[in-house]
């Protein structure tokens, strides 16, 4: 009777084994449906929450139609006007220049050409005058760090926003309400109140980057109202998880913002990943018995 050499077979069945499983991983890898990020890490931000303004009889006489289709940064006047020129949203450590934001052709709100700075509606109401003013602000990922309205939908009623103009006053809003509308969406609620009352709405992007409309396909707004002026509370911002870094914004006397990034371990491994690590065990074990 023919002797079977153990050690023989086990090498054996480690082999076809290992051969199996990398075919197995080849597969998975190919033929796995594509996922997407909900954001969009690059440099190219397209007209992202550039949103149609509503009906010409809104907007004021005079009217700018901006071709480059990105807001600017304000040249200082000689004569402060109580124009805004900074945005603080302590509870998502927001500190940001404002930029003055006018019409693109199509009849979109201009965007900010960054990510750091905000965008005011510059042909609507100033914060603090009695109707709806609108500051828009990007979402997403660039180059690794979160852009301002990355985090905007961690507010919540009741939170507060402040607005620092060029007179050096202060105006300060209590978030109301939150809704999610379509790019396409009616936007006259947010540019247009009939109250009689002086707000503040904020808008940014939301949902899965479409490359194809080069945008979000939904608009976050926080809706806020006036409330008595009161001082801007230092804000300090932490992002997670993100790798580390250092930002260092330039930033106004308003407030002072430090922002610190830290990384938090991942609360799941991906199955790619969980297969690729059970094959290289099973190597190691084929290695080490084949020492014997």
């Amino acid at each position: 009777m023919k002797t079977i050499d153990t050690k023989s077979l086990i090498k054996s069945l480690f082999i076809v084994g290992l051969f199996v499983g990398a075919v197995l991983l080849t597969s998975y890898q190919f033929f796995l449906p594509a996922r997407r990020s909900a954001f969009y890490d690059g440099s190219s931000d397209g007209n992202q929450f550039g949103w149609k303004i509503p009906t010409l009889k809104y907007l004021p006489s005079g009217q700018v139609i901006d071709s480059a289709a990105y807001s600017q940064l304000r040249d200082p006047s000689p004569t402060p006007k109580g124009l805004p020129v900074r945005l603080v949203i302590p509870s998502i450590g927001v500190n940001s220049a404002i930029e003055d934001a006018y019409i693109t052709p199509d009849g979109r709100m201009d965007v900010p050409a960054g990510s750091v700075n905000v965008a005011w509606y510059a042909l609507g109401f100033r914060p603090g005058q009695n109707g709806s003013a609108v500051i828009g602000g990007h979402f997403g990922i660039d180059n690794g760090v979160p852009k301002v309205f990355y985090d905007l939908n961690k507010l919540k009623v009741g939170d507060k926003v402040y607005i620092a103009d060029d007179q050096k006053k202060t105006l300060a809003f209590q978030v109301r309400s939150i809704k999610l509308f379509g790019r396409n969406d009616d936007s006259t609620p947010v540019f247009v109140s009939k109250d009689g009352l002086a707000h503040l709405n904020l808008i940014t992007c939301e949902g899965i980057w479409n490359k194809v409309e080069d945008s979000y396909p939904d608009r976050r707004v926080v809706f806020t109202d006036a409330i008595p002026p009161e001082a801007i509370p230092e804000v300090t911002r932490k992002i997670t998880p993100r790798p580390t870094a250092t930002l260092s914004p330039n930033l106004s006397p308003a407030a002072a913002v430090t922002y610190t990034a830290s990384v938090s371990t991942p609360t799941a491994t991906p199955p790619s990943m969980a297969i690729q690590n059970i094959f290289t065990n099973l190597r190691d074990w084929f290695i080490y018995i084949t020492d014997f």
